[in-house]
């Protein structure tokens, strides 16, 4: 194991950080910098720990990797960022843990990308996020925990959960996507729980054989659109609500719409007017709750 504190540590040039055989670099009040397309690749139950304070940045088209039992963890107000196109990658059976009001940023075309089985836990008042055209993806099992957090993607990028994994927010977390897309794919569960999903000039999606629910939890999509297709599925219940303003519901082919004490509306905004369009064999299913088309 490596305890860096006050420290200032950089790898440029194409260089690289390697963290193998179970080996630990712990970071308080320190700052590791990856610059000009260098990168770090964990291994092997290795893990990199910011314990407070510290910054992980790669900039410039650098990368993050984390592989085989590897953890990333970003504590008391430490920043994992990366800039500049650059992209973190979570493999295998990786780990990261946001925790006490940290960060974990994507910004200028780079990506957050979990595969495999890894678990991603933000929580405590920390944020995960890309912006000006970044993605954050979930695919094949990969987990996430979201609660008292923010996701978020801004300027033109998406959210994306695919694969089989599952995916629980809850406890007053946001999801906020601003220019972009929040999409569904394949057979991924997503549970939003006592808490808000927030979507300006972009669409929530829904397809394949995925399940949405909303429990205790709101749902605005404004110049945008809700779609729901193939045989995928949305559970609105106890008193939630989805709003689309300025945009359309879209439900096609063998999609379910099941409502329990739940409410829907599609309204119009200025010049753009809202519609609830039906193709296919879709099922609607509502249970003392209601659905509201105006100016549409």
């Amino acid at each position: 194991s490596f305890l860096t504190e006050n420290t200032n540590l950089r790898v440029f040039g194409g260089g690289n950080l390697n963290l193998f055989r179970s080996a630990n670099l712990f970071l308080e009040d320190s700052v590791v910098s990856i610059d000009d397309a260098g990168s770090i690749v964990a291994d092997s139950d290795s893990s990199l720990e910011m314990v407070q304070n510290s910054l992980l940045e790669i900039i410039n088209g650098g990368s993050i990797e984390f592989n085989d039992k590897s953890l990333l963890i970003a504590l008391s107000n430490s920043i994992a960022r990366v800039s500049g196109g650059g992209n973190i990658l979570f493999t295998e059976a990786a780990s990261t843990i946001v925790k006490g009001n940290s960060e974990f940023t994507v910004t200028g075309s780079g990506s957050i990308v979990f595969g495999g089985e890894t678990n991603a836990e933000i929580v405590d008042f920390s944020s995960l996020s890309v912006s000006d055209g970044g993605n954050i993806a979930f695919t094949d099992s990969s987990l996430l925990q979201a609660s008292q957090s923010t996701l978020s993607v801004q300027g033109g990028g998406s959210l994306i959960f695919t694969g089989a994994g599952d995916t629980n927010i809850d406890n007053s977390s946001t999801l906020t996507v601003s220019g972009g897309n929040i999409e569904y794919r394949d057979s991924r569960d997503v549970n939003l729980l006592s808490s808000a999903l927030v979507v300006s000039a972009g669409n929530l999606q829904t397809f394949g054989s995925s399940v949405f629910v909303m429990d205790q939890s709101t749902g605005i999509v404004s110049g945008g659109n809700f779609i729901l297709a193939d045989s995928a599925s949305i559970d609105m219940q106890n008193e939630s609500s989805l709003d689309i303003s300025g945009g359309s519901v879209l439900l096609h082919d063998q999609g379910n719409v099941l409502m329990n004490s739940a409410s829907m509306s599609v309204t119009s905004t200025g010049s753009s007017s809202g519609s609830f369009a039906v193709s296919g064999f879709v099922s609607v299913q509502l249970e003392d709750s209601s659905i509201l088309v105006a100016g549409g």
